[in-house]
């Protein structure tokens, strides 16, 4: 592709083979969009967070992602990741994915969570946590998310906010 250009919209891949990933992270410029891949295994993973020059990464088309994945992504030193189609998230997914040392974490597919599952998410040091597609959280979600020390904590989405939950 060249180093000429600073965004790569690759939105129309639905697969991504180690070898490809691994070459995508020689590219030099900043944005790539593989919102069109809905599995990404480890290896293509591991190859992706080799992308040292990058800023935003959008892994938008993802309904869900494996521990193992996860982990490899949390390698990335990029600043923006977008894994706005996820819409189911294991706590030990969550525990791997804090360990990202990104900006801007963004869910916007999660339309509800477990308590330990916010509780992970909240110990992401990142700047900015985005769930915006969660409808609604309780008292006990709210507590864990209390713990999250990042600037911009965004709950866009939410339909209804309870009296004990906003105490939080």
């Amino acid at each position: 592709f060249g180093n000429k250009h600073s965004e790569l919209d690759l939105s129309g891949l639905n697969s991504l083979t180690q070898a490809s990933a691994h070459a995508l992270s020689t590219w030099q410029g900043y944005s790539v969009d593989l919102s069109g891949l809905s599995d990404l295994s480890p290896d293509s993973a591991r190859g992706i967070s080799c992308w040292q020059k990058g800023n935003y990464l959008y892994l938008n088309g993802l309904a869900s992602i494996p521990e193992c994945t996860a982990i490899e992504l949390s390698k990335w030193q990029g600043k923006h990741l977008y894994l706005n189609g996820i819409v189911s998230l294991s706590k030990s997914t969550a525990i791997e994915l804090s360990k990202w040392q990104g900006v801007s974490l963004t869910f916007e597919g999660l339309t509800s969570l477990s308590t330990d599952t916010f509780l992970a998410l909240s110990s992401w040091k990142g700047r900015d946590l985005l769930l915006d597609g969660l409808e609604f959280i309780t008292k006990s979600n709210a507590l864990a998310l209390s713990s999250y020390s990042g600037k911009i904590l965004s709950l866009g989405g939410l339909k209804a906010l309870s009296p004990e939950a906003a105490q939080c």
